[in-house]
C-alpha cells in the first residue's frame, strides 16, 4: 500500500460524507496530488528521514502554511491507518518545516482590470462551441454571475428565472466528487438579479441542450444546467474547467493566474468598483457580514485606483 491509497481511504470515510464546502474538497484534491508524487514507495518503506527529504521538496514550491496544513493532513491519515491495524510507524514525528514561498497574496487572487475582466468574457463568448464542450460557457457565467464553482456546477433550470431574470441558488455540487453537497451557509441560499447577456448565454445553453439530450439518448434527471455528453460523468471537474481557465489566462496573457474561485473575488471586486453598496455585495455573494467582503474580495482595480489617484491630485 502506499500513503495516496490510504489518503483516498480516508477521504471517503472521514472527508467526502461530511459537509464541507468546495474549497475545502479542492484543497483536499491538491493535496493528494502532493502526496501521490512525493510519497511513490510503499507506505512501510518511510522513515522519518524520508518523510523529512520530501517535504523538503515539497517546501520547495509551496509556502510554510501550506506545507504545515499538508503535513497535519498526513499526520491524520497517519493516525487513521495505525488505528486501523496497519502495520506503519509515525514517520511524521520530528518534521521541521522549509519553505521558500511565501503566502499568495491577495493581490494574486483576482483579476486586476475592468479590461482584463472584459476580455476573459469576450474570449470565453468566441470560444463557445456546445458540441465538444461546455467549458468556455461555464467560465464566462463564472465570472458574470460570481457564484462558487460548486454553486454554479449545481445550478438547474427549474432555478433559472428567465421571465424576471434572475437566478436562485440553492444547490452545490462538488467540482471534486461532482455529488450534491449542501449549502455552505443559510445566506448562500439566495436569489441573484442577472444581466441580459447572461440570460442569453442561459438561453442558448438549454437550447443547446435539448437537442444534444435527445440526439445522445441521454437524461438529466437533476435538470442541472451544465450536463454534457462529452464528460466521463455527465458534468466537468474541477481539474478540466481549471485548465481551461488557464488556457484563457495564458492565450491572453493576462496575470495573475487566478484559480476558479477567483474569477468570484474578480466579479465582487468588479461590483463594488462600479459602486454597488458592501451590504449589497455580501448578500449577492451569500456571506453573512460585510467584513468577508473586504477581507477577502475588496480588490481594488487599477481603472478605479487611476481615477481616484485624479481625484487627490485635484484636491
Amino acid at each position: 500500500m502506499k500513503l495516496s491509497d490510504l489518503y483516498q481511504e480516508w477521504l471517503e470515510v472521514k472527508i467526502f460524507p461530511s459537509p464541507r464546502s468546495e474549497a475545502t474538497l479542492s484543497k483536499y484534491h491538491k493535496f493528494g496530488k502532493i502526496i501521490q508524487t512525493s510519497f511513490p514507495q510503499d507506505i512501510q518503506e518511510i522513515k522519518p528521514s524520508t518523510y523529512q527529504r520530501a517535504f523538503n521538496e515539497i517546501g520547495k514550491s509551496t509556502g510554510r502554511d501550506y506545507s504545515r496544513r499538508i503535513h497535519q493532513t498526513i499526520k491524520k491519515v497517519v493516525q487513521f491507518g495505525i488505528a486501523d491495524g496497519i502495520d506503519i510507524q509515525d514517520f511524521t514525528v520530528g518534521l521541521e518545516i522549509f519553505a521558500q514561498n511565501p503566502k499568495k497574496l491577495r493581490e494574486e487572487k483576482y483579476l486586476h482590470s475592468l479590461n482584463d475582466f472584459e476580455l476573459v468574457l469576450d474570449h470565453c463568448k468566441r470560444h463557445f462551441n456546445y458540441t465538444d464542450s461546455i467549458s468556455a460557457y461555464y467560465l464566462y457565467l463564472l465570472f458574470q454571475t460570481g457564484l462558487r464553482p460548486g454553486e454554479l456546477l449545481g445550478l438547474t433550470w427549474d432555478n433559472v428565472y428567465f421571465q424576471s431574470q434572475e437566478i436562485h441558488v440553492e444547490n452545490r455540487v462538488s467540482t471534486i466528487t461532482l455529488k450534491q453537497v449542501p449549502p455552505k451557509n443559510s445566506f448562500s441560499v439566495r436569489t441573484l438579479p442577472i444581466n441580459s447577456d447572461t440570460l442569453e448565454v442561459l438561453q442558448e445553453i438549454k437550447e443547446k441542450q435539448e437537442l444534444m439530450l435527445k440526439n445522445h439518448h441521454m437524461t438529466n434527471p437533476n435538470n442541472l444546467v451544465f450536463v454534457h455528453w462529452n464528460y466521463k460523468h455527465t458534468l466537468p471537474t474541477h481539474t478540466t474547467l481549471t485548465k481551461s481557465l488557464k488556457t484563457v489566462l495564458d492565450t491572453l496573457k493576462i496575470t495573475p493566474r487566478i484559480s476558479l474561485y477567483g474569477a468570484r473575488h474578480t466579479k465582487l471586486s468588479v461590483l463594488l468598483a462600479n459602486g454597488v453598496e458592501m451590504a449589497v455585495v455580501a448578500r449577492y455573494a451569500g456571506h453573512v457580514s460585510n467584513e468577508q467582503i473586504i477581507k477577502t474580495y475588496g480588490g481594488l482595480l487599477d481603472e478605479i485606483k487611476t481615477q481616484g489617484f485624479e481625484q487627490i491630485r485635484k484636491i
